[in-house]
């Protein structure tokens, strides 16, 4: 039976992501220890002080940081640390480490913060007898940087100013955090990862049937009347002998002819919008029930043990949306919440920064965070 990797061991997925991509500066912005866990460093050049520099190959070298652990893979240097402390430096963040099969080795793990809060190195040393290994992280090229700058969406790029505007865009979020094994994703363009709000617009006319029986009414009635005219043409008759009947009818009843007529006329399939709705005839209008069907479409990837990836796209319906503000949030913190309520009683989260762009989202176990985070 396959296990999905998100859920195996933490060493296990951190050796699969670890494979053939490096991680990027820009990657990730770091302000607390906790924004550590789950995440893993790949870095793209090594060096000890005065002995040795090299580059390194996409996922040679990586340093994968849980809640207890440090999962390191490449040389001599791999295994599993446990973490002691993770404490808050001048320089970003200094883990205090100990060997799990030897409790004598202990050692550490620098984490270089520069002033954007992004990482630009990790400084690994085994234990307090080796040398520290000064592991760079690279910067994302030019090239990689402005395609993945037109794909992903960015934490101040859509702005949601009403939640009635939301219902029309389309988000590719950057990170994917698992609250169950605390793995942070980074998401690559070809995942396809995506987060669709859409609305579809339901036009009902509450009268179909009473109108689809008057004009099956005046249907046989316009057939009756063909009848007689067939008839009529057979018998000889003069022409004075002919008298026609006109039907005297009132004005009203004239008015209220000509509204039916034009009312059975009415196709509802021609209607595609609230506006063609708006512009049409009251007589018309006031018989028609708008209905508005709110659905979230999120498309992912999943990774198993085996290797395998599998896209995944869930639809969920929404009933209902309830908008909330924290008030007391900093104006780079997320201030507004929409709770995207759905048919089935799951509740999505969507987070939107002080001047309402779009932030994060949440659904049970996973938080999709936009690009700058």
């Amino acid at each position: 039976m396959k296990i999905k990797l998100l859920l195996c061991l933490m060493c296990f997925s951190f050796v699969i992501q670890a494979q053939n991509t490096y991680s990027y500066v820009t990657d990730r912005k770091f302000y607390d220890p906790r924004d550590l866990i789950g995440y893993n460093f790949r870095p793209g050049a090594v060096e000890i002080r005065d002995e040795y520099e090299s580059e390194l190959d996409p996922g040679e070298y990586s340093f994968g940081i849980t809640q207890k652990n440090l999962y390191v893979e490449g040389g001599e240097i791999s295994g599993v640390y446990t973490v002691n402390n993770i404490e808050t430096t001048e320089f970003g963040f200094k883990l205090l480490l100990m060997n799990s099969r030897d409790a004598t080795m202990q050692g550490h793990l620098k984490v270089i913060v520069n002033p954007s809060q992004n990482v630009e190195a990790v400084v690994f040393r085994k234990s307090n007898k080796s040398p520290e290994m000064i592991f760079f992280l690279n910067e994302i090229s030019d090239q990689l940087n402005e395609k993945e700058s037109e794909y992903f969406t960015d934490i101040k790029e859509l702005k949601i100013e009403d939640p009635d505007s939301l219902w029309t865009k389309t988000v590719h979020p950057f990170l994917l955090i698992h609250h169950g094994s605390g793995i942070q994703d980074r998401i690559q363009i070809t995942d396809s990862t995506s987060l669709v709000f859409s609305r579809t617009l339901r036009f009902i006319d509450k009268h179909a049937k009473k109108k689809e029986k008057q004009r099956k009414k005046e249907e046989k009635e316009r057939e009756k009347l063909a009848n007689e005219k067939e008839m009529l043409k057979d018998v000889a008759v003069e022409e004075d002998e002919v008298v026609e009947e006109v039907e005297e009818i009132s004005e009203e009843e004239m008015e209220k002819k000509v509204r039916t007529a034009k009312i059975l006329a009415f196709d509802i399939g021609t209607l595609k919008t609230e506006e063609d709705l708006e512009m049409l005839d009251d007589d018309i209008r006031k018989d028609i029930i708008l209905k508005r069907e709110l659905q979230l479409e999120i498309a992912s990837i999943l990774k198993y043990d085996d290797g395998t990836v599998e896209k995944k796209v869930v639809s969920h319906k929404i009933k209902k949306v309830t908008q909330r503000e924290d008030e007391a949030a900093g104006p780079d913190e997320e201030r507004y919440q929409l709770d995207l309520e759905t048919t089935k009683g799951i509740n999505i989260y969507l987070y939107l920064t002080g001047d309402k762009a779009i932030s994060s989202l949440e659904i049970e176990d996973k938080l999709f965070l936009m690009r700058g985070h």
